[in-house]
């Protein structure tokens, strides 16, 4: 069960996905037929979204235990540092395709809690390691 600060996180993380979906769908995207979003992106560390429908992710290798998991409408974050992937976790997982989905407690119902977590413990690390690169001090400055 999770805790009220990861439920407060899943529940923002809804939110930005049902917005990022009524977004494309305003736009004219297909959203059934899968796209993605850049929310956050430095030259070392980027974070994607990835929308994609069943039929596409079922083809991907992955660990049994993630397929098992994988609905209709599925979003992915792909965690990138230095410009090469360092992890993708499934944060969202619903049994209806995104063109279905009509409100931010629909979102919210449709959370992965595991990979949630996951995600979210990975993206502190990333950042974590990104911050003590730069505050490390320069060891081959003579001093």
């Amino acid at each position: 069960m999770p805790n009220e600060e990861e439920k407060s996180y899943a529940d923002s993380l809804a939110s930005d996905i049902f917005h990022m979906v009524e977004s494309a769908r305003e736009s004219g995207l297909d959203v059934d037929g899968g796209f993605q979003n850049d929310p956050f992106s430095t030259p070392d560390v980027a974070i994607k979204y990835l929308f994609y429908p069943k039929k596409d992710l079922m083809q991907l290798p992955m660990p049994a235990g993630v397929k098992k998991r994988i609905g209709a409408a599925n979003v992915l974050a792909q965690v990138s540092k230095h410009e090469k992937i360092a992890g993708i976790h499934l944060i969202y997982s619903s049994p209806k395709p995104f063109s279905k989905l009509k409100s931010i407690e629909e979102a919210e119902a449709a959370m992965d809690q595991k990979g949630v977590q996951e995600y979210a413990d990975h993206v502190a690390q990333v950042l974590r390691e990104d911050l003590v690169a730069k505050v490390k001090p320069d060891t081959d400055t003579p001093q």
